[in-house]
């Protein structure tokens, strides 16, 4: 019984550890692209991730707090999901890149309200890579079917929003969020995860106009909700 619990604590220690790390290197990768992108320098992953580019950047105390609170969620997803999927080790870690991935796009769009391609890319080809070697519980065609429907139809919600809202309500990069998402779940939930975002951010949005922390007109970052709708709804599909 003894030798059963020290296991337990040994592997628990081990997911915290590697979660740590990890946290740190999302905590890296936020940073780096936000700074990339006002330097209007670098436009690949090598030159956003020079040394000699980096010189003089130093995270202010408030990015400090904030990199604390993501590791801490970070450590907190990585554990939950340990949990749930440690009996298939291939799942585990695929879904813990998508979780990886959608945590930072959604943490930089909250800082700067931008989705790097870079990253949407990655995990939309990741999605389909787990489909079509059978890794995820989605056929390839699922997969792809997913992307295209993901892509046009926020293409067509953000159309409509603009004839009553005016342009630039969602970006291009919610469409290609969305279409990545749809590469790990398929066609069928994008809907749900579509309406789920919208109410997020609905909900969340009039509750800090109420609280005057911002005002009707101030812009928000919708790429958050989604991903966070998504990462909901692709996680429960698998656990179904």
């Amino acid at each position: 019984m003894i030798e059963k619990y020290f296991t337990i604590f040994i592997v628990i220690s081990i997911v915290l550890i590697f979660s740590y790390f990890m946290a740190k290197v999302i905590s890296v990768a936020i940073e780096m692209f936000p700074y990339s992108i006002e330097s209007n320098i670098y436009n690949d992953f090598v030159n956003t991730f020079s040394v000699k580019d980096l010189e003089g950047f130093k995270p202010t105390t408030e990015e400090d707090l904030n990199c604390s609170k993501r590791d801490l969620l970070v450590s907190i997803a990585t554990l939950c999901i340990f949990i749930l999927f440690v009996h298939d080790v291939y799942f585990f870690f695929a879904i813990l890149g998508f979780t990886y991935i959608l945590f930072t796009l959604a943490a930089i769009d909250i800082k700067t309200r931008y989705l790097p391609d870079m990253l949407n890319f990655s995990l939309l080809w990741v999605g389909v890579l787990m489909a079509m070697f059978d890794i995820t519980n989605i056929t390839l065609q699922e997969s792809l079917l997913g992307v295209m429907i993901g892509y046009i139809g926020m293409s067509v919600v953000a159309f409509i929003l603009g004839l009553f809202k005016g342009k630039g309500v969602i970006c291009k990069g919610d469409y290609k969020l969305l279409a990545a998402i749809g590469a790990w779940c398929g066609y069928e939930p994008l809907t749900l995860i579509l309406l789920i975002a919208i109410i997020f951010a609905v909900i969340f949005n009039s509750v800090m106009i109420k609280l005057d922390k911002k005002t009707k007109d101030e812009s928000f970052a919708f790429g958050q909700y989604i991903a966070l709708s998504g990462w909901l709804i692709t996680v429960n599909s698998y656990l179904i």
